[in-house]
């Protein structure tokens, strides 16, 4: 089966320098480890960088920062590949494939069935002007019943101060337990496991 957005999703791994000796590969090394402590537009090398998506946004927020875009898709834990991520009870944010999702340690701590303790935000790896729906489908994974547990739409995004774009939601589960949230909108897919 494809997955969907998967050549968008590969990494291509910066390889050494095609000819030269011993002299070359430390110049190499060195102009890179510049440009990694640089200011400058490049700060790590291509299999690191995590191009920044070229979408507007409204006039009062601010542009998306690289800096913040580079660390949720290279830093938070989980996986870039198309899986479902067992997530720990201590994450605030966890990725799956194309979604990041968060504050998992908040949403279990507090959880009480309460819209106001089930909020989860859903930040898709290829935001789009169109703003596809978000749908998270909900299932148990300990054999509780799934009943009234039902797919639930989100339709447009809310822009962090960073400037952003997520689905911010009421993840709304039914009963403790525990459960596999699988996230889809336009490009983007994600499947969280996590107990309540």
């Amino acid at each position: 089966m494809a997955r969907l957005g998967e050549t968008l999703v590969r990494v291509t791994k910066a390889g050494p320098p095609a000819t030269g000796g011993v002299a070359r590969v430390a110049i190499f090394l060195a102009l890179v480890s510049i440009a990694a402590c640089s200011d400058g537009a490049t700060s790590r090398s291509n299999s690191m960088l995590v191009p920044v998506p070229k979408i507007s946004v409204p006039s009062a927020v601010p542009p998306i920062k690289a800096r913040d875009w580079q660390y949720l898709w290279t830093r938070v834990r989980g996986s870039r590949k198309h899986e479902c991520v067992a997530v720990d009870a201590g994450w605030t944010a966890a990725r799956s494939d194309t979604f990041v999702v968060g504050n998992f340690a908040a949403y279990i701590r507090s959880w009480d069935g309460t819209v106001t303790t089930s909020k989860l935000a859903y930040t898709p790896r290829y935001p789009d002007a169109a703003q596809p729906p978000l749908r998270v489908k909900a299932a148990p994974l300990d054999g509780q019943p799934a009943s009234p547990t039902a797919g639930v739409v989100f339709v447009s995004y809310a822009w962090g101060e960073d400037g952003i774009p997520f689905y911010a939601t009421g993840t709304l589960l039914p009963h403790r337990g525990r459960w596999r949230l699988i996230a889809t909108a336009g490009l983007n897919w994600g499947c969280f496991d996590f107990t309540i």
